[in-house]
């Protein structure tokens, strides 16, 4: 929801377009980067286990 809302904020305030998409694309990056790390912690906990 907060992420959202801060999008919202983003796009009514001005040079919206632009700027929104490339909210948008860092986000999803940070997000992937994020299941990324956790796939390898996880990975690597598996590994550990073994």
């Amino acid at each position: 929801a907060a992420r959202s809302d801060w999008a919202g904020a983003v796009t009514s305030s001005g040079p919206a377009p632009g700027l929104h998409k490339a909210a948008n694309n860092l986000s999803s990056l940070f997000h992937h980067l994020v299941a990324l790390g956790s796939t390898s912690l996880e990975i690597r906990i598996q590994i550990a286990a073994v």
